[in-house]
């Protein structure tokens, strides 16, 4: 390996422009004393002659010099020297051999080539002159003065030949350097990018690790690119135990306030590299006894330059403060419709009384109705109010027994067709038969029909609606899906909250309190079930209701 890297630093130092100078003149010095022994072949005389011995001795006494001088300490111009030297020891040799010079005038045009090859255009023109001055003018002095065109063309054929050669290197030699400059200023503009990207990439890495949301990023073929301190701890907390870096699949995962863990597929990581783009899509993380924590997620797409995706974003939000938040804030709401339910009824008395005393008159009775039945709606409100809290607060109470949920879901389809029917609804089922479950066929009847009512209520004349029952991933999964005006992930965002109604229904002037769908996830809950929906805007929704099988024990 050593000798390798010998041989590699002789050749750079030879091939180089600069450098080399020992190099090179040893490589000459031995070419002319090869080339003097094979000529000695048939001209010994000339070549032992005293002018030739001369030569080839000042040949090598100079290439003794250039290994001793330290030329890297010389300015450069002084390499020229070397080249000139020799030009004029191929000169004396040449001159030796006169007639018979043409093998002996070759010598010359190795140095001629080093001066171009180190000095460009500019050692062309000296290599040109010193051979014209070496070679050249001697033959045509010893020419005088019988000089005529036939000397005067032998004359130049070196010269010119030596021309046309070094113009050749020195163009060779121009583009070389041009091209290790820009090869140079391409390695530093490629330097400095690759800098500026690694350092770009730690200050996002800093950033990202400053937010205490989780991030987490994908590439195109869903592998993790990046992931965030804040992430990674909330995938410690949802680690099962003795495993410190499992999979998304691993992780304990569940739809929120139930035990139903969330199947693969619908994970917020799977759903992303699935290219799905979804945004507050709550999971619970942790284990299932405990608190545990509420963890909001949104996922985004990449997309390069190109339009082509380039991997996924999702974000991960610990919630948990906020439904705290919320069911405080409804416990208030909760404590002042208490207050108001006491004197509105009271005030529904009393009017009973005065309208049935007999003694008002027929115009007074009519306003004294229209005050009744205001009064008699906002009790109900109030009602309502305190009714769901309670249910927050201690559950819905329900009476668990052994059913068939196909059936039941059958006999709930069944009392809404005749609806259905008058707004010409086409109402399609595939219902499976599902192994029983222990549920309170009550409560689950009243779950199943206001997901019912409501895609009657939002389905335009001559829709469709599709009731589907299965059992999946150990779970019997109800689906209501209709052809309605569907909702805007904004929309979707916030359907199972208390007294929210999308603004889609209020521009179609649809009826309701926004109370149905918020009673029936807490059926739902009751029954540590899950519902979801998925809904595109104006081309309808799809609710899934999932009940968890083998669940025997009755609870209120």
């Amino acid at each position: 390996m050593s000798g390798e890297r010998d041989d590699a630093g002789w050749l750079g130092r030879f091939a180089s422009a600069s450098g080399g100078v020992a190099a090179k003149q040893c490589f000459f010095t031995g070419f002319v004393l090869a080339m003097s022994l094979l000529l000695a072949v048939s001209a010994s005389s000339l070549v032992f002659s005293g002018p030739y011995l001369a030569a080839a001795a000042a040949l090598v006494l100079m290439t003794v010099l250039t290994g001793v001088v330290r030329w890297a300490s010389i300015p450069h111009g002084w390499i020229a020297v070397v080249p000139l030297f020799d030009i004029a020891a191929a000169g004396l040799m040449r001159d030796v051999f006169r007639a018979d010079a043409a093998a002996v005038a070759l010598f010359a045009f190795l140095p001629a080539l080093w001066l171009a090859y180190a000095f460009g255009q500019r050692g062309n023109l000296m290599a040109t002159a010193a051979v014209t001055l070496a070679i050249s003018l001697p033959t045509v002095v010893r020419a005088f003065p019988d000089i005529d065109s036939v000397v005067i063309t032998r004359s130049l054929l070196v010269p010119m030949v030596v021309a046309q050669m070094g113009f050749m290197v020195a163009l060779a030699r121009s583009r070389t350097l041009a091209e290790r400059a820009r090869t140079r200023a391409l390695l530093g503009e490629k330097e400095e990018l690759l800098s500026a990207a690694v350092t770009q990439e730690r200050l996002m890495e800093n950033i990202i690790d400053t937010i205490d949301m989780g991030i987490l990023v994908l590439d195109r073929n869903g592998r993790v690119a990046m992931i965030n301190r804040a992430h990674q701890e909330l995938s410690r907390y949802a680690s099962p135990p003795g495993q410190e870096t499992p999979r998304e699949a691993d992780l304990l995962m569940r739809f929120p306030n139930t035990a139903i863990p969330v199947p693969e597929d619908q994970r917020p990581i799977a759903r992303a590299a699935d290219c799905e783009t979804f945004s507050n899509y709550v999971v619970g993380f942790g284990p299932t006894r405990g608190r545990g924590r509420k963890v909001s997620t949104s996922a985004r797409q990449i997309i390069d330059v190109d339009g082509q995706r380039d991997g996924a974003v999702i974000v991960f939000a610990d919630v948990t403060p906020y439904f705290d938040t919320a069911r405080r804030q409804q416990r208030f709401v909760a404590a002042v419709s208490h207050e108001l339910r006491t004197p509105l009824t009271s005030i529904l008395g009393y009017l009973d009384l005065v309208m049935d005393g007999g003694r008002v008159p027929a115009e007074d009775l009519a306003h004294l109705e229209v005050v009744s039945r205001n009064a008699e709606q906002l009790l109900t409100i109030v009602e309502d109010l305190l009714a769901t809290q309670s249910v927050q607060d201690s559950g819905i109470e329900i009476s668990r027994t052994s059913v068939d949920l196909s059936q039941l879901t059958r006999r709930a389809v069944e009392s809404m067709r005749h609806e259905a029917q008058a707004k010409q609804l086409n109402v399609a089922e595939s219902i499976d038969d599902t192994p029983e479950v222990s549920v309170d066929p009550s409560r689950m009847t009243q779950a199943i029909t206001n997901l019912l009512s409501n895609a009657v209520k939002y389905t335009p004349e001559r829709g469709g609606i599709t009731v589907s029952v299965r059992e999946h991933h150990g779970a019997v999964e109800i689906r209501v899906s209709d052809t309605g005006i569907g909702m805007s992930p904004e929309e979707q965002t916030n359907l199972f909250t208390q007294y929210y109604r999308t603004p889609t229904a209020r521009q179609h002037h649809i009826p309701g309190h926004g109370l149905g769908l918020s009673i029936t996830k807490l059926i739902v809950l009751a029954h540590e079930g899950q519902i979801s929906v998925r809904s595109t805007e104006g081309a309808g929704s799809t609710f899934t209701i999932r009940i968890p099988q083998l669940r025997r024990s009755s609870v209120s």
